[in-house]
């Protein structure tokens, strides 16, 4: 069977699509069959934010950045991140300044603008100097290929093609701290579908695209200047084709699974799993809800976790499994 445009030994299930493929949906699975479920079977959002302030903090310093350009003024940068920082309730302060607001508040305090003075210095040692040599920027990429037949999607954060062909992908990261190791299940994906689109071989695409993550507000707590911080802020994931294989093998399988689960058929209170991830999933000891159907993670609950209360989650109107429900109708039907 084509891999890609590779020979590898892969069987998928046929007959039904279910959606685009991502790293974040299949690492789900992996993570947690119930948030999965929670996620793309049967849906359900709660009505007020929940375990969201890492993802709110990451997602304004990202919509600031994904807007520079060289040449950009730091002052017309900060002027958007003020505005982003409103839009996702964040407040832009020191951690020296945290305990002049309330409790509730400083939860939410962030130093963004120190992320964004590390970000002008990523962007003048990394991305500026290329843009001389004739490199290709930009920023907010997406690639859509079929691996396997199965869809997938990528979206790039930053991403650079030189004059002779090569690519080099960064991905920014806005936890506290960041490890290159945790992010090859995603970054190596973005490597690949990027080669697909080129029409290389796994060995080409291994030699032509370098993966790099940023972390602007990553803590180096060492006694050094603005540059060393930002340096120690970039990390390199290496990889090799043997690895590159391996891991899209693995994607493939997952997914092979995923497609195996009759979704109607599966008990929620059973799929729940205990990880490091659980203390930012917004159903972290969640209790189910008759009324919407919603049947909260035991899992968690058992453990001692309790969602906050007055919090109610609320069934979508969507599912990636919906069209797999109607493939199975169909099927009862024509026997």
């Amino acid at each position: 069977m084509l891999f890609g445009t590779h020979e590898v030994n892969l069987k998928i299930k046929k007959g039904f699509k279910m959606g685009n493929w991502s790293s974040s949906r299949v690492s789900t699975y992996k993570d947690c069959p119930l948030k999965y479920y929670y996620s793309y079977v049967r849906p359900f959002k709660s009505d007020v934010p929940v375990n969201t302030v890492l993802a709110d903090k990451g997602s304004a310093l990202h919509e600031t950045v994904e807007q520079y350009h060289t040449g950009m003024s730091r002052d017309e940068l900060l002027k958007i991140l003020s505005e982003k920082c409103k839009r996702w309730n964040i407040i832009n302060d020191t951690e020296e300044n945290k305990e002049k607001y309330s409790e509730s508040e400083r939860e939410r305090v962030f130093d963004e603008t120190a992320g964004i003075d590390r970000f002008l210095l990523f962007w003048d040692y990394f991305v500026a100097p290329k843009e001389k040599e004739g490199w290709i920027v930009r920023q907010e990429g997406e690639i859509k290929k079929e691996i396997c037949g199965e869809p997938f999607i990528g979206k790039l954060d930053l991403y650079l093609k030189s004059p002779t062909g090569e690519y080099i992908i960064a991905d920014y990261k806005t936890g506290k701290s960041i490890c290159a190791s945790d992010y090859k299940f995603q970054q190596i994906l973005y490597a690949y579908l990027l080669g697909l689109e080129e029409g290389w071989t796994i060995e080409e695409t291994s030699k032509k695209v370098k993966l790099y993550i940023f972390g602007p507000l990553s803590e180096q707590k060492k006694p050094i200047t603005p540059e060393d911080k930002m340096l120690a802020s970039i990390k390199e994931i290496k990889y090799d084709a043997k690895e590159m294989e391996d891991l899209i093998k693995s994607y493939i399988n997952i997914i092979t699974e995923i497609k195996s689960i009759d979704w109607n058929e599966v008990e929620p209170k059973l799929l729940g799993k205990n990880s490091f991830s659980c203390k930012w999933c917004q159903y972290l000891g969640s209790i189910p809800n008759k009324e919407t159907g919603f049947s909260g993670c035991k899992c968690t609950y058992d453990l001692g976790f309790r969602q906050p209360r007055n919090v109610k989650f609320n069934p979508q109107n969507w599912s990636y499994h919906l069209d797999i429900h109607a493939h199975k109708c169909k099927e009862k039907s024509n026997t």
